[in-house]
């Protein structure tokens, strides 16, 4: 079989990608293997799924990527950002999006108040922000212990602050799902998080990073967003 490379960019709607339509277990993320084939994500099964990478690496346009192919498929949609603009006076309905600063009163009001499907996503996350920190991990946790049929979780975080998780906490207890994608990741780092992968040659692009299923990898490339 002809190795295919992954392309440096590529965008929901490019022809390899425009023709599968985003269902709750196939979310378009991206192409990937030695066939640059289509690379989807199954959110019904309620596996937590991490994706990790250093600043600049593409984990926003990643967790961006996976929030816009849930709400195409029916899903309802929660993006969480820590450290954001002000919040706004009550949390969203979802489909929509929340900003924390101080207080993560906000999403503990909505999530008390949903019932049903949902895809929380939380881009951003660590446990040391400030004073978001704690309660967020803690909230996290617990969403992952109740998430009812349909409710799934989506966190993006720093690959160094996995490395540093240990046993416990919301990223150890989300890479316990063992689904993640590794962007830019050092060979070191990987090996931490149960991947053997080669380092990249530069240039290396945002977005180029492997996903790890069950202790299977691939090489990926995550494809932008609408509007990116």
């Amino acid at each position: 079989m002809a190795v295919r490379p992954l392309p440096r960019r590529v965008h929901r709607w490019d022809a390899d990608l425009a023709g599968i339509a985003d269902r709750v277990d196939r979310v378009v993320l991206g192409v990937g293997g030695d066939d640059a084939r289509p690379v989807t994500v199954d959110l019904s099964t309620g596996r937590a799924f991490v994706v990790l990478g250093g600043p600049g690496s593409g984990v926003s346009t990643a967790v961006d990527t996976v929030a816009h192919g849930a709400a195409r498929s029916g899903m309802p949609v929660l993006v969480v950002r820590p450290a954001g603009p002000a919040v706004p006076p009550t949390a969203p309905a979802a489909s929509g999006r929340l900003w924390l600063t101080d207080s993560v009163d906000p999403l503990h009001r909505f999530l008390a108040g949903h019932d049903g499907p949902l895809a929380l996503l939380v881009d951003g996350f660590a446990p040391q922000l400030g004073p978001l920190g704690g309660p967020l991990d803690e909230l996290v946790v617990t969403y992952l212990r109740v998430a009812g049929p349909g409710q799934t979780l989506v966190l993006g975080a720093r690959i160094d602050a996995a490395v540093r998780a240990g046993s416990r906490g919301a990223l150890a207890t989300a890479l316990g799902a063992r689904r993640t994608v590794l962007l830019q990741p050092e060979p070191a780092d990987a090996r931490v998080l149960g991947a053997r992968v080669a380092r990249a040659a530069p240039p290396v692009r945002p977005g180029r990073g492997f996903l790890v299923d069950a202790g299977v990898t691939i090489a990926v490339q995550i494809a932008l967003a609408d509007g990116d």
